[in-house]
């Protein structure tokens, strides 16, 4: 005897007009599923819609980045202090606007942490890309009520860099 036994024994049972009404019953049952999976399929639709177009936006500005990190590279000014050089200006540079920065030498560029003054810590780094062709290569900022923290690498870009 098979699972579905019972089930043909009872429809075989049942009359014409139970019949049609089961076949009814099963036919609603089966467009209300297929509505509610439509309904699903739908909402996921529109938002992996959503979500792919956020990605190609995402996609867009790192390659802007990317473009823009190269032309950098390209059109770097023609520097030719070392690293050790261009950290010790640095230094000075952030000392003389009260910055608590410290810089480490690494092999072409500058690893820097501290914190100081959000506008100092701006214009810090805006004067050792211009002046000393340190452009950020990893940097995470990260904002206080009183102060700007640092925490990253420059990069020495132009020049022989070492």
């Amino acid at each position: 005897m098979t699972p579905a036994s019972p089930l043909r024994s009872r429809w075989l049972g049942a009359s014409n007009r139970e019949r049609r009404l089961l076949k009814l019953a099963t036919a609603v049952l089966a467009v209300a599923g297929l509505i509610s999976v439509s309904e699903w399929v739908w909402r996921e639709r529109q938002r992996l819609t959503t979500a792919v177009s956020a990605a190609e936006a995402r996609l867009a500005r790192m390659q802007d980045q990317a473009d823009a990190l190269a032309s950098l590279s390209r059109a770097a000014p023609a520097a030719s202090a070392p690293v050790t050089v261009r950290a010790a200006a640095a230094r000075a540079a952030a000392a003389a606007r009260g910055l608590d920065i410290t810089l480490e030498e690494q092999g072409d560029g500058v690893a820097v942490s501290g914190r100081g003054p959000a506008a100092g810590v701006i214009e810090w780094l805006a004067a050792m890309q211009a002046d000393e062709g340190l452009r950020p290569l990893e940097l995470e900022l990260t904002p206080s009520p009183d102060a700007l923290g640092i925490n990253g690498r420059l990069m020495a870009v132009g020049g022989d860099g070492g």
